[in-house]
């Protein structure tokens, strides 16, 4: 990155960034970034000291006839048993399924009525006979064993009698013995996530929607927990597991609203709500409502919107649990804006995202996305700041953190925040999303499955993400009624065209006055990337160069500018776009007045 000997007899000088791995900056003035730092990283991810072009997603469970889910999926879980099995479940806002790896295809689980076939029907038959209907009911959501092996979800239209339901054409035959299932009826809502516990002294999986009882399932059926106080008719929005006790955060029992309230069970019995260890505590030290809860080291943090409590079980004096308010004026500003890393929390507050170690203050960490995302005129809809999201991806050390911007009903923006490097970069979707799961791929990934041709793959073929098992993150969208998986192989993003990348720098200034730039050096490979330059602060871009290369190339790149200030931004949609280091080539022109 050295200039000739000669260029520097001339007055030229060199400006080198030897990373731009510092993410976006949006908190200071544009010529004082860190040199690493920039104003807009779009859809580019941080890798060993580059920037690279994001991979996409694909659709997922797409091996059957009916891909798209009954209503909109909220959330996804692998529910790991006590025998060392486990299952993918999908809750939605109006049933349970469950995924089949042999058939690629969610399929309902049984609610509250299960049978069988009991004579053999082909495609087009509608009037089913089966071994007992009690239990089933018109308008009732139905999954039915097909010969092929795949589930023919529809709804049941009529119950003739005993032994027979009605429902939409078969689309193939069905023979004696094949399943059929009556679904769980849920009705969830946008604005309440679902929030799920896995219960090992049940071998249940636990859930709430915010709106219907708490649901239980476990491997077979899914139904309301039993044993619920106020003869079962309780309601909450966040869900717990502490202690071996499951807690109900913001309760509505018996048809009344207790937004304060913090109920559990007895330990190791979800079942049992009166009696033992099992009451409540209501947390009246502030006026507002509780929105979710954590475990944190012996301690259960539970969040309001504008208060942090801190629970621990004492069991002296006939007191069980206690809860003191140790944060006061920041909370929760999502049911589901809470990351659990272990020794720590990272959350979405009301005027910032911050880390709580389970002391008395809370640590700041978004201060470069505060335009961004808190400010007056932050591109955010605050309206349905509810719906936005956060999760840990462990195999990148990664904190995602998904938000609605305005114009949008649903979140369409993540932020990504790493870990190592305290860098902040953003990516846009082809969906919105309202909630997610990870699961653990139950095939290698082999030559027959690319995309494209071997130059497109940003992999490596030995990568832990062509095995077996390699984990995957899942994304539940709103559009479509479909989750989504986003494997790291997958180039675009599902039904869209090419994911665009954009790079905009600092302003590169002197102290002096201004200065005639000569050349532009940057480190990168990519397809028609495009270079551009503005000397208004981005207010108007010009163009500067237009550069391809399939391997990492010195791109250089002659341009004389006079200026006071100057500002690159990069382009490209070719999914091998990656930067390493640029470097900047000038002299001082004149002196400032």
């Amino acid at each position: 990155m050295t200039y000739s000997k000669e260029a520097e007899k001339q007055g030229w000088t060199e400006t080198t960034v030897e990373r731009l791995t510092g993410g976006i900056n949006t908190q200071d003035r544009t010529e004082l970034l860190r040199p690493e730092q920039a104003i807009r990283v779009e859809n580019l991810k941080i890798l060993k000291g580059s920037l690279i072009r994001d991979t996409g997603y694909t659709t997922f469970a797409a091996g059957g006839a009916q891909d798209a889910l009954d209503s909109a999926p909220q959330a996804v879980v692998q529910f790991y048993k006590k025998n060392g099995s486990s299952e993918l479940v999908c809750i939605t806002q109006g049933s349970v399924y469950v995924y089949s790896t042999s058939k690629d295809e969610w399929h309902y689980v049984k609610g509250d009525a299960s049978t069988t076939i009991n004579a053999g029907h082909v495609a087009g038959n509608t009037n089913l006979t089966v071994a007992d209907s009690t239990g089933f009911a018109v308008g009732r959501k139905v999954g039915i064993e097909l010969n092929t092996g795949f589930q023919f979800k529809t709804v049941i239209s009529a119950v003739p009698d005993g032994t027979h339901i009605t429902v939409a054409a078969l689309p193939s035959a069905v023979s004696i013995g094949n399943a059929v299932v009556q679904a769980p009826n849920l009705s969830g809502s946008d604005d309440y996530a679902v929030s799920l516990q896995i219960l090992p002294s049940n071998d249940w999986l636990a859930f709430t929607n915010g709106v219907n009882v708490p649901y239980r399932y476990d491997g077979s059926d899914c139904i309301p927990i039993p044993g619920l106080p106020s003869g079962g008719n309780v309601i909450c929005r966040y869900m717990a597991l502490y202690n071996s006790a499951l807690f109900l955060i913001n309760t509505v029992e018996g048809g009344t609203s207790y937004p304060q309230r913090v109920r559990r069970s007895e330990i190791g019995d979800p079942t049992t709500w009166t009696g033992g260890t099992a009451g409540y505590d209501d947390l009246l030290d502030t006026a507002d409502y509780l929105v979710a809860a954590e475990n944190l080291g012996p301690y259960l943090i539970v969040y309001k919107e504008r208060t942090i409590y801190r629970g621990q079980f004492l069991n002296t004096g006939g007191i069980y649990y206690s809860f003191d308010a140790v944060v006061k004026g920041e909370g929760l500003a999502a049911y589901q804006g809470i990351v659990d890393m272990g020794d720590y929390h990272i959350f979405i507050g009301n005027s910032n995202v911050y880390e709580y170690r389970g002391d008395f203050s809370i640590e700041p960490i978004g201060d470069n996305i505060f335009y961004n995302l808190f400010s007056f005129d932050a591109d955010i809809n605050t309206a349905v700041k509810v719906r936005n999201f956060a999760f840990f991806v462990e195999e990148l050390n990664e904190v995602w953190f998904f938000i609605a911007s305005s114009g949008s009903d649903y979140p369409n923006l993540l932020y990504r925040y790493y870990i190592t490097e305290e860098a902040w970069v953003v990516r846009k979707f082809a969906h919105t999303f309202v909630g997610y799961g990870f699961y653990q791929t139950q095939s290698d990934f082999t030559w027959n499955d690319l995309v494209g041709s071997w130059l497109d793959q940003t992999w490596k073929w030995n990568s832990r993400v062509v095995t077996d098992q390699s984990p995957t993150t899942l994304l539940c969208s709103p559009d479509t009624d479909m989750v989504y998986e986003y494997d790291y192989l997958t180039i675009d993003d599902a039904g869209a065209t090419a994911i665009p990348s954009v790079l905009e720098t600092r302003d590169f200034v002197t102290p002096d006055g201004e200065f005639r730039t000569d050349c532009l050096e940057v480190q990168m490979r990519g397809a028609s990337v495009i270079v551009e330059y503005s000397i208004d602060e981005g207010d108007n871009w010009l163009a500067w160069a237009t550069v391809s290369s399939t391997q990492f190339t010195k791109q250089k790149m002659f341009k004389q500018v006079v200026t006071d200030s100057i500002r690159f931004r990069f382009t490209c949609s070719d999914s091998l776009f990656s930067i390493k280091w640029m470097n900047l080539v000038w002299r001082p022109e004149s002196e400032r007045a």
